[in-house]
């Protein structure tokens, strides 16, 4: 293989790989939950923190965070405070357990929706475990849900 088909080859790969990728330089970030989500026997926990993650450098808070679980009619059965992220460098511990399995679990924060900032709610698979889906407005919250956080 001559280097003339290698730095093509290598061209063409790096475009592949980078197509449709797009860096969005005014991205606030996400505010995540890191840790652990499980269930059994018909309870739930979960132990982690709750962090913003990536986005451009901000001394943005979030005051107020909540997590709230919910059944499949979106029904509020828990609502936990975790407390205010100060700034994008501080974690907020989590540890909830219920005695039902939720639907949905959702990261709330009345100054966090409509914003530049995407939240993480999860969303129980059928296999048992939960699906990770980032928002950006309380509105792409599943139908009904929307009131648990408004």
């Amino acid at each position: 293989m001559t280097l003339r088909t290698l730095l093509l080859l290598v061209g063409v790969c790096s475009t592949v790989f980078v197509a449709g990728c797009y860096v969005d330089p005014s991205d606030d970030g996400i505010i995540v939950f890191h840790g652990n989500i499980s269930t059994e026997g018909g309870q739930f926990w979960m132990n982690g923190t709750i962090t913003h993650d990536a986005g451009s450098p901000t001394e943005d808070s979030w005051e107020d965070i909540e997590i709230v679980l919910a059944d499949a009619e979106c029904r509020e059965l828990q609502r936990t405070s975790v407390g205010t992220l100060q700034n994008a460098s501080a974690e907020l511990p989590v540890s909830i357990s219920y005695d039902q399995v939720p639907l949905y679990v959702i990261i709330s924060s009345p100054t966090v929706w409509g914003g530049e900032t995407d939240v993480d709610y999860y969303e129980i698979h059928p296999t048992g475990g939960y699906s990770q889906l980032a928002i950006e407005d309380s509105s792409d919250l599943p139908e009904g849900c929307e009131s648990l956080v408004n």
